[in-house]
């Protein structure tokens, strides 16, 4: 019992040892996500995808990162040194950073049920935490810029600035499409968001075409096919990322799978109920379960759509979802007053 009390009685602690839990279940989603990326899209194409390395091709991740590691740990002469070396250990930052407001229901308090209640070592359990995990987000588009100018390189300056206009000009639609859930569960706090769910319907059936909005919206944040300009390989060699490797790449990429694991986990939490399920299954495997899917679905897309080209992507953006974004707003009041007179609202 020494124990138990000494970390109901130290808060540090508690929270230090929640972000260790969500940072190791954001890297084993980050190692599910890129191999079943490489798996599920070599099947669709009619390949096999990665078989030599471990059974089924489950340690060929492993031998990748042991590849980058050892690689060379280059500097481009015009590089802005200190800028340039921070960048990707700031980009794993910044896209795990939004998880830590993401309710897992992954709680420290689920091992000691007789002392503590749910949510005394949640990071979420705070109003405004719907601000937070999108001003995380909005601060990806100045290190991409930063990034590309660091580097010292034209292409990657060019890519960087065509990468921060993608995000910027679907950061409002993501926004608004979101603030559609807010007006339904008049409330910020994304825990109070699962908790309105559990007495409703999962709000991809309530709230349909915002769930449209915000996954082209996500999508184009996260720079994923249709949207993966960034890797235009053939116009831009690989845009903002292209002078760097090695060890620097690997955080990039891992920093990359850490965001889309994050952006499913807020569609998973936002419109299918997070990790709200049938009681035999932990809360933590449903919640882990639906943001696997709903990569998969990321990555099905990714398979089956062709990249759109600059002036398509921001057409699509400010012509097209962001008025639709607007409208649906308007209208979600409209449909909340019908939803609740009919019941269907709890």
């Amino acid at each position: 019992m020494g124990l138990i009390a000494f970390l109901e009685s130290s808060l540090v602690l508690r929270l230090l040892l929640v972000a260790a839990g969500v940072f190791i279940v954001a890297s084993i989603g980050a190692l599910i996500e890129i191999y079943i990326e490489r798996k599920f899209w070599a099947r669709i194409m009619s390949r096999l995808g990665p078989t030599e390395v471990g059974r089924y091709g489950t340690l060929q991740l492993f031998a990748d990162a042991i590849k980058f590691v050892g690689k060379e740990d280059f500097t481009p002469v015009a590089a802005d040194v200190p800028v340039y070396t921070l960048v990707p250990a700031l980009s794993v930052a910044f896209s795990f950073v939004p998880l830590l407001v993401i309710p897992f229901d992954y709680t420290v308090a689920s091992l000691f049920p007789q002392r503590f209640s749910p949510g005394d070592f949640v990071f979420s359990n705070f109003d405004p935490s719907l601000l937070v995990l999108l001003a995380f987000f909005a601060l990806q588009p100045v290190l991409v810029l930063l990034g590309g100018w660091a580097s010292g390189s034209k292409y990657t300056l060019i890519g960087g600035f065509r990468s921060a206009a993608q995000m910027i000009s679907y950061e409002i639609p993501l926004v608004l499409s979101l603030l559609s859930v807010v007006v339904l569960t008049r409330t910020l706090n994304l825990q109070e968001m699962i908790a309105v769910q559990s007495n409703s319907l999962p709000f991809v059936l309530l709230d349909f075409p915002a769930f449209l909005l915000f996954l082209v919206a996500i999508l184009a944040e996260l720079e994923r096919t249709p949207f993966d300009l960034t890797e235009a390989d053939e116009e831009l060699v690989s845009g903002w990322i292209t002078e760097y490797g090695g060890t620097k790449f690997l955080l990039l990429y891992l920093a990359s799978y850490l965001k889309a694991f994050a952006g499913a986990a807020i569609l998973a939490t936002l419109f299918f109920g997070g990790w709200l399920g049938p009681s035999p299954v932990p809360p933590l495997a449903w919640f882990f379960l639906k943001t696997i899917v709903i990569f998969t679905l990321f990555v099905w897309i990714r398979a089956s759509y062709a990249r759109v080209r600059v002036d398509q992507m921001l057409n699509l953006g400010w012509k097209y979802l962001v008025p639709l974004s607007v409208l649906w707003l308007l209208l979600t009041p409209f449909a909340a007053s019908v939803f609740l007179g009919h019941g269907v609202l709890g």
